[in-house]
């Protein structure tokens, strides 16, 4: 056992009883940066990080060490005051808890806006517990994080490492005293920082110091009082931003309007007179990163482009796709009879792609010839006017082969519309997972995954077989819904591609949709396939793991909410159906009252609603069986 080590423990535990963390913490960082696999350091952080409510941290430490000895080591005679802070109360604190809740939407759009931004080696100076960290690092080199709480930096390090990223580093660090050597970085970015400190000149100044010649510095703050917070000591307008901007620096300060509301976004792109650059290397100066898993890289992915028309975009498709840095990949382009110049932009790339073109049919039928010539073990179909990151195959095949049991991942992804060679981004679909016995029944309400992010197993296409060529919308919904039934899914909340916002036609030759009439066209064939679903035995749709055919409340509420989707969907024979199974059920048990849930209640209502305009006179009695039946009970 190195004593040395034990004892700069002992002595970072006296500060964490004093509730010095910074200093606490500051000595655990840097006997890591030294010795990386030593198992004391990480078991003192594993307490720390239990104490200051970050259990899920402090279980992976505990897993790296192994329980036995975590056990062994914090019921040691010597270390009974560890032991004493693993078993006092948890440590509170407002922005400890704030660093683990969900972002709410405005955020995620703020950080998918912001993201796009950054470029080569990044610098977030207050990057927190590492939520912009992410969605940059699909976007950047390499991702350097600073933060003075050393928390924060304990749930970065962990957050990366969990989406399997291995580009991001982080540190404790004073932004406005960087440690760091003149033109350094590529990008400096400070965001929701300058609202927090007194004097923001400092952090201004040190962010055009380490930013390189031609490098960006981003920064973001909120609008005026748009976000209320007793933290923040300053209130931020465009015009002071502006001010402290120009008394800086003479570059052009651009504004970016599609930020959410409550937030002024803005860069700088930096001219200096020198662009020498530094030359030292930046990981050393940061903590080391959780090891991940290696990669096989021996697994093929098999990308299917099916194209009809859209050569304006095709290329930077292409391009994305060939760019990644997953290598092991093969790129299947089905031109679906395409009439522009689709065929001549194909030619610059026959040595990178196996093309195959056929006459136009829908993209269920350019899908399903490509997957005749896929060999991979992983197929993604991929959209011919969308731009994938770099990093997309690398963090969802990693995922994959972590987990063996799921059969589909999806992630989130960025929107963005391009006119006259300028980029706009405007924000986030955020992926979100759903408990696989859920995942059909969520399905139905709608499409839980973005399509273009999606990858597969190979066998998930082989059990539930080729894509419906009788959609020409909505087949990527009635996939999903199909590999649902049978497969755990999984989702990814990072983004892996920019989705192109766009008014192009969309379609087949002979059924044209015009971008005017999308939403409606879409929905014709979203009700056919939600339509598919009503043969799917009742029990497979509402539950994987309870029995409900002995369970007659839950039967019935079972029928009751998907009466209540085909209705939503205008399937009212399906609806009808339904409804009358829930009544016979009903009616069979010869219970007098049944005791509904809240949600079953709340199923009723919707119902009775929306049968009470329709012309089915049988769904309205069905319905109105149980409308009679609550009220009858609650007038007893």
């Amino acid at each position: 056992m190195d004593k040395n080590i034990e004892t700069k423990c002992y002595e970072s535990l006296e500060y964490f009883i004093d509730r010095n963390y910074i200093k606490a913490y500051s000595i655990l960082f840097d006997e890591l940066g030294k010795t990386p696999n030593n198992e004391i350091i990480k078991i003192y952080l594993a307490v720390f990080s239990s104490s200051t409510g970050n259990q899920e941290v402090s279980d992976f430490y505990i897993s790296e060490v192994g329980f036995d000895k975590y056990h062994n080591y914090i019921t040691l005679p010597r270390n009974k005051k560890l032991l004493s802070i693993l078993l006092s109360n948890k440590i509170e604190d407002r922005e400890w808890r704030n660093y683990r809740r969900p972002r709410n939407k405005s955020e995620l759009n703020r950080i998918g806006i912001t993201a796009p931004l950054c470029r080569g080696d990044v610098l977030e100076v207050g990057c927190a517990s590492g939520d912009l960290s992410t969605f940059i690092a699909m976007h950047a080199t390499n991702v350097f994080g600073i933060d003075i709480d050393p928390v924060a930096i304990e749930l970065a390090r962990y957050k990366v490492k969990t989406l399997g990223l291995d580009n991001c580093y982080f540190n404790l660090g004073d932004g406005a005293a960087l440690a760091f050597q003149e033109n350094t970085f590529d990008t400096v970015i400070l965001a929701e920082v300058l609202e927090h400190v007194p004097d923001p000149a400092p952090f201004i100044e040190e962010a055009l110091r380490i930013c390189k010649h031609g490098g960006r510095i981003v920064i973001s703050v909120p609008k005026g009082y748009a976000i209320p917070d007793p933290d923040h000591v300053r209130i931020f307008t465009k015009q002071n931003i502006a001010s402290l901007i120009n008394s800086f620096t003479s570059s052009k300060i651009n504004w970016i309007n599609e930020v959410p509301g409550q937030w002024i976004l803005c860069y700088i792109d930096v001219e200096k007179e020198t662009d020498r650059e530094s030359n030292i290397t930046m990981v050393s100066n940061f903590l080391p990163p959780h090891k991940l898993k290696d990669i096989d890289y021996n697994e093929k992915v098999s990308i299917i482009l099916p194209t009809y028309n859209r050569a304006s975009h095709l290329k930077e498709a292409l391009e994305s796709l060939i760019s990644q840095t997953y290598k092991n990949k093969e790129i299947i382009v089905v031109n679906d009879g395409s009439t522009d110049d689709t065929e001549l932009i194909l030619s610059e790339y026959q040595h990178l792609i196996t093309y195959i073109s056929k006459k136009n049919g829908g993209k269920s039928s350019a899908i399903n010839l490509g997957m005749e010539s896929a060999t991979g073990k992983y197929i993604w179909i991929f959209d011919d006017d969308d731009i994938a990151l770099p990093k997309k195959l690398e963090v969802q095949i990693r995922k994959f082969q972590e987990n063996k049991s799921v059969g589909l991942i999806h992630t989130s992804t960025i929107y963005f519309q391009k006119e006259n060679d300028s980029l706009a981004y405007s924000g986030v679909w955020s992926a979100r997972n759903i408990e696989p016995q859920y995942a059909l029944k969520e399905q139905i309400k709608g499409n839980r995954f973005f399509t273009p992010s999606v990858i597969v197993r190979r066998e998930c296409y082989e059990t539930v077989g080729k894509w419906d060529e009788n959609l020409i919308r909505a087949q990527d919904y009635d996939m999903w819904m199909r590999i649902c039934r049978h497969f755990n899914t999984m989702a990814l909340p990072l983004p892996t591609l920019h989705y192109r916002v766009h008014s192009g036609t969309r379609g087949t030759a002979i059924e044209s949709i015009q971008i005017n009439n999308l939403q409606e066209a879409t929905m014709k064939y979203h009700r056919l396939a939600v339509k598919k679903t009503h043969d799917i035995p009742i029990e497979e749709i509402y539950t994987k793991d309870i029995r409900i055919s002995d369970n007659t409340v839950y039967l019935v509420e079972s029928f009751l909410e998907r009466a209540l989707y085909m209705a939503k969907n205008n399937l009212l024979e399906e609806c009808s159906e339904d409804i009358e199974r829930a009544k016979d059920i009903s009616m069979n048990s010869k219970i007098q009252y049944l005791n509904f849930s809240i949600n079953g209640l709340q199923i009723i209502k919707e119902l009775v609603e929306i049968v009470s305009h329709l012309s089915e006179s049988r769904s309205v009695v069905n319905i109105l069986y149980f409308a009679r039946m609550i009220q009858r009970a609650n007038s007893r």
